[in-house]
């Protein structure tokens, strides 16, 4: 049996018996794992609370015929924030589904994507206002869906390569802006406006939201991103309801 080490963030949890779970963790050296901890449901386990949702350790496993075991997790973050807040849980939540949607074990980009992870975690810990949650997660799903090969187009029309700034149109099934002169040929287009696109080119650039984006613009670019993850995971996310229910 082999041993090894890495840190990872608890995606989900399940009941394997009367004493253990079984957790599925995104991490940072190996991708989407699958755990048992053993233990865990009793009082006076290591573990514990350790392997709640939304927690970052450093954990150490043991190499399993089915499972890996981890036999030791050093707390990295708990989040507590985004625990004591409803709306901060729902968007953690998506990005948790996100996450699990489209992790694969031995992810050759795990390092970026848990880092990617991570962050927007501790961003929506220390966000203040739901435009600032909004502006997060369009940041870290513009992220992600770049470090799995999907990364949404906003500089060129994707079906001529036209550079103009005349963009009034997004293509869900190209994955990105369409200028006028091709919107007649593409088959389904996502109606949108200059401003979204504004605001998907400054998110890839720019922590916080400048000021003169207003709140229900930042809205329908996060619900275009929103369409354009839920037709690429090929599945409706279930979370985004959750937000809309806010």
């Amino acid at each position: 049996m082999t041993n090894y080490t890495t840190n990872a963030i608890n995606l989900k949890a399940y009941n394997l018996n009367e004493a253990d779970k079984i957790i599925t963790l995104y991490s940072r050296d190996y991708g989407l794992l699958k755990c048992v901890a053993k233990g865990v449901k009793k009082t006076k386990s290591s573990l514990g609370g350790k392997m709640d949702m939304f927690v970052a350790n450093k954990i150490f496993a043991a190499k399993g015929k089915n499972l890996d075991v981890i036999c030791q997790a050093d707390l990295l973050d708990g989040f507590i924030p985004i625990k004591k807040d409803y709306t901060k849980l729902s968007y953690a939540f998506y990005c948790t589904e996100l996450i699990s949607s489209f992790a694969v074990e031995n992810d050759p980009n795990s390092k970026e994507i848990y880092d990617i992870f991570y962050a927007v975690l501790e961003y929506i810990s220390t966000a203040k206002t739901e435009k600032e949650l909004r502006w997060t997660v369009i940041r870290f799903k513009l992220s992600l869906i770049e470090e799995v090969g999907y990364a949404v187009q906003t500089d060129f029309c994707v079906k001529c390569n036209n550079d103009t700034d005349d963009f009034l149109n997004f293509s869900i099934e190209m994955g990105g802006v369409i200028c006028n002169s091709c919107k007649r040929k593409i088959y389904k287009i996502s109606q949108t406006c200059p401003e979204s696109i504004k605001i998907l080119r400054s998110a890839k650039k720019i922590q916080t939201p400048h000021e003169k984006f207003a709140y229900d613009m930042i809205v329908s670019t996060f619900n275009l991103l929103r369409d354009y993850l839920s037709f690429r995971a090929n599945k409706k996310l279930k979370t985004p309801d959750m937000i809309g229910s806010i």
